[in-house]
């Protein structure tokens, strides 16, 4: 699943595991690379996890570095995913 890049939108790195509970939820692993759609009230966010796939869903705030943000257009977003170390020879 891709969802589109909005303008100004930006990439923060993982720096601490979820792992998800509930269907809503997100994985997420250091070194992963999410943008945030919205942020809650409760510590929480929606977001896209770029690194795996593009998948959708929320994790915990405390996760994400939020001052390690760049900003990030629809190539860079292609780049990280097809540049997975899944299945890649060298």
């Amino acid at each position: 699943m891709f969802s589109p890049i909005s303008p100004g939108e930006r990439m923060y790195p993982v720096i601490s595991t979820y792992t998800p509970t509930l269907g809503d939820e997100l994985e997420i692993q250091p070194g992963d690379k999410v943008s945030i759609l919205i942020e809650y009230d409760d510590g929480w966010c929606q977001g896209v996890n770029h690194t795996r796939g593009g998948l959708k869903g929320v994790f915990p705030r405390h996760c994400v570095d939020m001052t390690a943000g760049v900003p990030i257009d629809d190539s860079t977003t292609r780049t990280s995913a097809n540049t997975s170390s899944a299945g890649y020879n060298a």
